[in-house]
């Protein structure tokens, strides 16, 4: 992870001063006299007792000194936070966040977020996919932008988010809380989600339906948990799992039944037990996966 400098504010103060000194006080002072009516030849106004009005002076005094405190505030002092980016590569990833959110990334993943979030707000942006666990904040909502094409905003759960940039889809799943999920652009769709509930975007149309089993979060968890589940859906899981393409090549095997936990095993332990529970067989060619009945 890559972090920008940082300043403290006494560092940030001595970096602007030259600037500070180089502001023109002869030209903001024409320009006070322009705003207060003060022309040049202009005689003071006389009052009784002889004594002249300089009633300019601490006026313009006053303005260079808002002039100075302005360009004080808006260059010094109000400097937008460093971005920070975290990206997992080829492992997987946890990242910290400022207000003690835990962030998971899966691989091939990127969380951009602020080393300081604003006062009133949390931002961050993902590509890919990661599950948060969002710290409780009801005064500062956490908003995640997903890839441009999607946001969720929450006070403070735990979901898993899949936005790959070669798909063309973003997933959501809940596990406890309360999440809104919208799309971005001129029409938007918009959902509630909570507990087990999952939606998925494409089209710009948000479906929803209930989350079956917590295989979506087998990616940080490392468990596939199957009870009596059809074997199509049982490719599906391990492909997202082990990243590989996994066809069956025998139409009469696509009711069969597949029943086991999964513990963190490698692939071909998984298709031994495949091909002793079902009787089909497999051969791997390259990043495919062949089920297929045995001859």
């Amino acid at each position: 992870m890559k972090k920008k400098s940082k300043y403290s504010l006494d560092d940030q103060l001595l970096s602007n001063l030259g600037a500070f000194q180089s502001i023109d006080n002869a030209e903001d002072w024409q320009k006070v006299k322009q705003r207060i009516g003060f022309k040049s030849g202009r005689q003071a106004t006389v009052v009784p007792g002889g004594r002249k009005t300089r009633w300019y002076w601490p006026a313009a005094a006053m303005v260079i000194i808002l002039l100075g405190v302005g360009f004080l505030g808006r260059n010094v002092l109000i400097q937008p936070h460093a971005m920070l980016v975290a990206s997992s590569g080829e492992t997987k990833k946890e990242v910290l966040l400022p207000d003690g959110s835990v962030i998971h990334l899966n691989k091939n993943s990127e969380l951009e977020y602020p080393e300081k979030f604003a006062r009133k707000s949390r931002n961050v942006s993902l590509r890919g996919e990661g599950f948060f666990e969002v710290a409780r904040n009801p005064e500062k909502p956490f908003e995640i932008n997903i890839s441009g094409v999607a946001t969720v905003e929450v006070l403070g759960t735990s979901f898993n988010i899949k936005a790959y940039p070669e798909g063309d889809s973003v997933k959501v799943n809940v596990l406890e809380g309360r999440v809104a999920f919208f799309s971005s652009g001129p029409h938007v769709a918009k959902t509630i989600l909570v507990e087990n509930d999952q939606a998925l975007l494409k089209n710009g149309n948000i479906s929803k339906e209930l989350t079956e089993g917590q295989n979506f979060l087998s990616w940080k968890t490392g468990i596939l948990r199957f009870d009596q589940e059809p074997l199509s859906n049982v490719m599906a899981d391990l492909a997202n799992y082990y990243h590989r393409k996994f066809i069956l090549d025998d139409p009469g095997a696509e009711d069969a039944r597949f029943s086991s936990v999964i513990d963190n095993q490698e692939l071909e332990s998984v298709l031994e037990e495949i091909r002793i529970v079902l009787g089909l067989a497999y051969k791997m060619e390259g990043d495919q996966v062949v089920l297929y009945r045995n001859q």
